[in-house]
């Protein structure tokens, strides 16, 4: 539900019409209320529901900037490296997200279990320190480069081994 129901009240928004800032803000709402909530019911703020909501938040706030393929690649790659750094900075805390993240695909019992392989056993929380730590240099590391994408150009000014009509260059 965490996922799916934000992608709903997205695509249902842009379905009625509404601007794509409108619909990212709109599907932000569930998280960011579920966020609300349980810091209220629960005196603490959970960190999968403020990751999301601060994603969602991001996402709006960067499909607000305006501009050509440059600024498109600019805020591809600032959404990448945002859930790169936020999942490298969880890596080594008291539950890093990997961990948060499954623990919301399980409930009751297994979600008890799971915690309690997380308290007893050290192979089980480097392994997930370790994934989180991939997932956020993967996702630092992946994120589109801000260089203008390849142009054709003449044979003369490429050193294409290849035919010359799949040559290009980067400008």
């Amino acid at each position: 539900m965490d996922i799916l129901l934000p992608l709903l009240v997205y695509y249902a928004a842009r379905a009625l019409g509404a601007g794509q800032t409108s619909a990212l803000l709109l599907g932000g709402a569930p998280p960011a209320l579920r966020l609300l909530a349980g810091a209220a019911r629960h005196r603490r703020i959970d960190g999968v529901d403020l990751f999301f909501t601060v994603l969602l938040a991001a996402a709006a706030l960067l499909s607000l900037i305006g501009g050509g393929p440059r600024v498109l690649l600019f805020k591809n790659a600032a959404l990448s490296l945002a859930v790169g750094a936020w999942a490298l900075g969880t890596a080594f805390t008291r539950r890093p997200l990997a961990f948060q993240m499954g623990q919301r695909l399980h409930r009751g019992g297994a979600a008890r279990a799971r915690d309690g392989i997380w308290q007893d056993s050290a192979p089980f929380r480097r392994a997930l320190r370790v994934l989180t730590s991939l997932w956020g240099a993967s996702s630092s590391s992946t994120a589109p480069s801000a260089r203008s994408p390849p142009r054709p150009c003449r044979p003369t000014r490429c050193h294409c081994w290849t035919a010359p009509s799949r040559c290009s260059c980067w400008a």
